[in-house]
């Protein structure tokens, strides 16, 4: 194969140039080798000495290195030593070919490539594995691996060799299995009505594994390493293809498949069950097992064995003797009636006559049940008792046509229904519905009373709780009033619209299912009477305070008022019971705050709400009022704190002159002093001890001023108008 070069030198050129080389050293050079370090597919690097240089054609390197050649090409180098030079060859390694695997089977493998970039002489194939390790020279880009061993894995590698036929390039590898060849004597060895059971010959060659295929609706597979199986899971009277295949490494290596075929036996019918019965026909119907099916067969005995074939689901035995046992069989059969499946079992008794006209006697914890029986015969009565909300059922077996139920709960209503057997096999009567009778309920509580309204409670009746459909009738009247009624259907109610401290009498009764009643439970309450109207504490002197109000709307005549007096920390100092409108409280403390409370009483347990008022009761005067101290425009009064002085006292100053107010003044000290008066005349004081607005009696002072500006001092408790005038002529 001719090179493609990677420059553009003719090979005559070359030639000259080699020779004329050789003829001008041969006479001074002596012949030498060339020691090349490295080739690759375009390069070639020598061990240079100094003073030597190279040339491939017109390419000339001082440094070892001769690049841009062509693979697996020929060529001729020419050494320059001084004055000396070498001629020599050398090749470039062929480029590495592209290989792939096109076909495999179970005894070769065909391999291709493209040819390499560069120059080849021929391509060496080689492969190891089933024990032969032999390269082939081919001068194709093709070759097909004959005569291999099935199954087993081989590594292949081509390698592309130059044009000097010798050196090789970088070989390329693939690594592939042959096929595996088709197991041998595939055989059924079981099989049922979901199942198939198999075993063949392991084939020539190698294997890992089994793949075994099989159809019924789609197509399913497993995997085994042994050289058995059973197939799972089929579907009864199906037919099925299976296949079985060799596998080596992993399941796309599989060889070719090797096929067998049979039905599975037809499946037992499902779900075999009464449809219906009569007292001389019995009803069945049954579900098509998997599979194919042709048609059943029906087989029923009672003195005799009698059969008969359909194509349903279903079948209806006709002409029963009422009360008898039959044991009834279906097989299903597919092709013909000897390929049948097994049998599939019922057995029953043909239904006795209904029970009817059933009646009951009814107590608070019993029930006394009987029924008339019509025509034919039974083996026993079941007689069921239930109620829903009591998840309760209780049950009694006679013969005979009556039964008692005891210990059941008042106010219920029992669902009853009466059973005839015969066998296993049953005709129940319609069910009906029976009343206890209900208990009264417990005793009446008056949880809250208004002026207006009575709220009722009771207790619900004995074993009654949760009772449903349960209601209470209420009459309620007062004395001399007309008789009324309310139902609930909880256990309180309020009574409202009433009049406001009345006395009320209250009877209460339980009504339950059918409007069967209970005895009835009695109880009387006063509403509560009105609040009394304004209430009015004020104070009556330093000891006693006067408490006065007006009557309550509605007031009765039987009315009492409860009036409590309470001190400033909130304890109780006096209590009374009155019916009068107005009291007073006594023995009090002087300048004190007291609370009074007043509730109106119509009986035992009714009392209003409560009135509140409070007051202050009269402090003490203050003691020893003296005018100390008199100018012609002023005038200083002192006084002494009283014996029960506290710090929240206060005291009021009122100056009067000719008889009209010209001060009013408050004050914390016990003293005061008044300015910008006139001179020599008369003025009249008053000094009240005064708490939160609460005056004490007054004490009273009389004084002239001076008509000179000499200050007079005096000490003058309360002195007549005369002492005051001579005193004011004496200064004078």
């Amino acid at each position: 194969m001719k090179p493609l070069l990677r420059f553009s030198v003719p090979l005559w050129t070359l030639l000259v140039f080699s020779a004329s080389t050789r003829a001008q050293c041969i006479s001074n050079c002596s012949t030498g080798t060339f020691n090349i370090i490295s080739t690759t597919t375009t390069n070639v690097t020598f061990e240079l000495k100094p003073n030597c240089s190279l040339t491939v054609g017109n390419i000339a390197s001082g440094n070892g290195l001769i690049t841009g050649l062509t693979p697996g090409a020929v060529y001729e180098i020419v050494l320059n030593c001084s004055h000396c030079c070498n001629v020599s060859q050398i090749t470039t390694k062929p480029e590495t070919v592209s290989l792939t695997v096109t076909n495999i089977t179970t005894s070769s493998i065909f391999v291709n490539w493209t040819e390499p970039v560069g120059m080849s002489s021929f391509y060496k194939v080689q492969w190891t594995g089933g024990g032969r390790n032999v390269p082939v020279n081919v001068y194709e880009t093709f070759y097909n691996i004959t005569n291999l061993t099935a199954g087993v894995q081989y590594e292949i590698t081509v390698t592309a060799v130059a044009g000097d036929n010798y050196t090789e390039g970088q070989s390329a590898t693939v690594i592939k299995y042959t096929k595996p060849a088709v197991v041998k004597n595939l055989t059924f060895t079981g099989f049922t009505t979901t199942s198939v059971s198999i075993n063949w010959t392991k084939p020539d060659g190698g294997v890992d594994w089994y793949i075994i295929q099989w159809n019924g609706t789609q197509q399913v597979s497993s995997r085994t390493n042994e050289t058995f199986f059973t197939i799972p899971g089929l579907t009864p009277g199906t037919l099925y293809n299976i296949s079985v295949a060799a596998a080596s490494v992993n399941q796309s290596n599989a060889g070719d498949n090797s096929y067998i075929s049979t039905f599975t036996k037809p499946a037992v019918v499902k779900n075999l069950t009464f449809t219906g019965f009569t007292t001389t026909s019995v009803s069945v119907n049954w579900t098509k097992p998997d599979g194919g099916v042709d048609w059943y067969i029906i087989q029923w005995n009672g003195t005799q064995q009698v059969s008969s074939r359909t194509n349903e689901t279903f079948f209806t035995i006709p002409g029963l003797t009422p009360g008898t046992q039959y044991i009834i069989s279906v097989a299903a059969a597919a092709v013909n009636q000897s390929n049948a499946g097994d049998n599939s079992y019922i057995s029953t008794f043909t239904r006795p006559e209904k029970p009817g006209t059933i009646s009951v006697t009814q107590g608070t914890n019993t029930l006394s049940i009987s029924w008339i029986l019509p025509r034919g015969n039974i083996s026993y009565y079941q007689v069921n008792i239930s109620n829903e909300n009591l998840v309760f059922t209780n049950s009694s077996q006679t013969v005979a046509t009556t039964t008692n139920f005891t210990y059941l709960k008042p106010g219920r209503l029992y669902n009853i229904t009466v059973t005839a057997f015969a066998g296993n096999f049953w005709n129940t009567s319609d069910q009906v519905s029976f009343a206890t009778v209900p208990k009264p309920p417990g005793s009446i509580i008056l949880s809250r009373q208004s002026n207006s309204s009575l709220q009722l409670q009771w207790a619900t009746p004995d074993e009654m709780i949760g009772a449903p459909d349960i209601i209470y009738s209420i009459t309620y009247q007062a004395v001399g009033g007309p008789s009324q009624n309310t139902t609930s259907t909880q256990n309180n109610t309020l009574l409202s619209l009433l009049d406001s401290g009345t006395n009320y009498t209250v009877t209460v009764k339980t009504i339950g299912p059918g409007n069967l009643s209970s005895t009835v439970v009695q109880n009387s309450s006063f509403t509560l009477p009105n609040p009394v109207r304004n209430l009015i504490v004020s104070p009556e002197s330093t000891t006693s305070l006067n408490v006065n109000w007006l009557n309550p709307l509605g007031v009765k005549s039987y009315y009492r008022y409860l009036v409590d007096t309470y001190n400033d920390t909130g304890g109780l100092i006096y209590s009374t019971n009155i019916t009068d409108n107005s009291t007073s409280v006594l023995n009090l403390n002087p300048g004190t705050n007291y609370s009074v409370t007043v509730r109106t009483k119509a009986g035992e347990g009714s009392e209003s709400t409560v009135e509140k008022a409070f007051n202050y009761t009269m402090p003490e005067p203050v003691a020893n009022l003296t005018v100390e101290t008199v100018t012609m425009t002023s005038i200083t009064l002192t006084w002494s704190r009283q014996n029960d002085y506290k710090p929240s006292y206060s005291y009021l100053v009122i100056a009067r002159q000719n008889g009209s107010e010209i001060k009013n003044d408050s004050t914390k000290n016990e003293t005061y002093t008044l300015y910008n008066l006139t001179p020599g005349e008369l003025y009249t004081f008053s000094v009240f001890t005064v708490i939160a607005g609460v005056k004490s009696t007054e004490e009273n002072a009389q004084s002239y001023t001076t008509i000179t500006s000499v200050a007079v001092g005096v000490s003058v408790p309360v002195f007549p108008i005369l002492f005051s005038v001579l005193i004011g002529f004496i200064i004078y």
